[in-house]
C-alpha cells in the first residue's frame, strides 16, 4: 500500500512538471512548468485557439517578464490597455489566436524562472534551454509538431542560441533587432565604448559591465573566444526572418549575420530573408520615429512575420517563396528597394 502511495506521489508530481498534458481544454493556461534537462523548470504562460485541435505553436522567450505580454496575447491589448511601441506593436499585427498556440516563457534566472538559476551551472546555455522548450511544445497534445520562435532584441538573440542547438521541431524564427553571437562591435563602436547601451543592459539585469569594460582592446584574446563560441552562422538550419531598423544599435552586424547565415548555414536557413525598415531599437515597424514619419513603413514588420510564419508554419500558399531576399527602406526616397530572388 506505501509503494502504491509513493508511485502516486512520483507521478502526479510529474504530470504537473510536465504541464496539462490531459484534461479540459483551455484557451489560456498561466504559469506552467516546463522541465529542463538539469532538472530544473522555466515558468510559461500558454495561450491556445478556442477550439480544441493541433496548432503550430510560436516560443517567444524573455528575460523582461512574460506577465508583460498577457494583454496583447490574452486579450489583444497592451500595457494600460494600449498596444504598446516596436516589437510589443508588431506582436499585435502578427497576433491569430484562431490558427496558432503560443508559448511565453520566462528566461532561467528571471522573474517566474528566476529559481531555475539556482544552483545551475555557469555559463547558462540558454540555447539549450531553447532547445527543451521547444521540444516540450512539440510533446503536447494541442501541438502539430511545428515550432517557430518570434522575439526582439534579447528575444532575437535567444532564437539564434535555440537555432543553434538544432531542436528537431523547430520550423523557423523571426529574430528581430537582434545580431548573432556575442562580438566586440555590440558594445564598442571605433575602440569608444557605447557606455549608454552598456549601463542599459546592466539595469535589465544582464550585468556585462564588468566584463565589457576590461577588454577595449578588439584584438583581444577575450573577443575571439566570444565570436568562436557564439557566432556559428553554420549552426543554424531553419529559415529566419531578420528585421532591423537603420537606427537600430547594430545594424551593420545584423546585416552580416544574415548573409553569413545564408552562405554558412543549412539549406533551409539559405533561405533567410531580411527587412530593414526606417525604424530604432524600441519603434520597430512604428510611423513615427522621433521628429519623422514614415506611415508607408508602419506595420511592415509584423506583417511581413505574420506571412513568413504562415508560410513555414501553416503550410499557406500566401507567395512568401516569392518575396525578395532582401527589403530595405531607402530614407530620402521614401520607398523599398527590394532584392528579387
Amino acid at each position: 500500500m506505501l509503494q502504491t502511495l509513493r508511485s502516486f506521489v512520483v507521478w502526479t508530481f510529474l504530470l504537473a512538471a510536465a504541464g496539462p498534458l490531459r484534461g479540459e481544454w483551455q484557451s489560456n493556461i498561466q504559469d506552467i512548468s516546463i522541465p529542463l534537462r538539469d532538472g530544473k523548470s522555466l515558468n510559461a504562460d500558454v495561450y491556445l485557439p478556442a477550439t480544441e485541435g493541433n496548432y503550430p505553436a510560436v516560443l517567444i522567450q524573455t528575460p523582461y517578464n512574460k506577465a508583460f505580454l498577457r494583454g496583447i496575447l490574452g486579450e489583444g491589448k497592451g500595457r494600460g490597455g494600449e498596444v504598446g511601441r516596436g516589437a510589443e506593436s508588431d506582436l499585435a499585427v502578427l497576433r491569430d489566436r484562431e490558427h496558432y498556440a503560443y508559448v511565453v516563457v520566462d528566461w532561467r534566472g528571471f522573474f517566474a524562472s528566476k529559481e531555475a538559476a539556482d544552483g545551475a551551472r555557469k555559463p547558462i546555455r540558454r540555447g539549450l534551454d531553447g532547445y527543451d522548450c521547444v521540444e516540450w511544445i512539440a510533446r503536447q497534445p494541442w501541438s502539430n509538431g511545428k515550432v517557430g520562435t518570434w522575439g526582439g532584441s534579447a528575444l532575437g538573440r535567444i532564437q539564434f542560441e535555440t537555432a543553434a542547438e538544432k531542436p528537431p521541431h523547430l520550423v523557423c524564427a523571426v529574430p528581430l533587432i537582434a545580431p548573432l553571437g556575442q562580438r566586440y562591435e555590440d558594445y564598442y563602436d571605433g575602440g569608444i565604448l557605447r557606455e549608454a547601451h552598456v549601463n542599459t543592459l546592466d539595469r535589465l539585469g544582464f550585468g556585462v559591465s564588468a566584463i565589457v569594460k576590461q577588454v577595449p582592446n578588439p584584438d583581444a584574446l577575450a573577443w575571439t573566444l566570444a565570436k568562436r563560441a557564439t557566432y556559428k552562422p553554420e549552426s543554424i538550419e531553419v529559415p529566419c526572418l531578420v528585421i532591423t531598423g537603420w537606427w537600430d544599435h547594430h545594424p551593420a552586424s545584423i546585416l552580416s549575420s544574415w548573409e553569413d547565415i545564408r552562405a554558412k548555414g543549412g539549406p533551409q536557413a539559405r533561405q533567410s530573408k531580411l527587412l530593414v525598415g526606417p525604424w530604432d531599437h524600441v519603434s520597430i515597424g512604428v510611423a513615427k520615429q522621433g521628429d519623422l514619419s514614415f506611415p508607408k513603413a508602419a506595420k511592415a514588420s509584423g506583417e511581413a512575420a505574420r506571412a513568413f510564419l504562415d508560410y513555414w508554419l501553416r503550410g499557406s500558399d500566401n507567395g512568401w517563396y516569392k518575396a525578395p531576399d532582401s527589403r530595405l527602406w531607402q530614407i530620402g526616397e521614401e520607398q523599398w528597394i527590394e532584392d528579387t530572388p
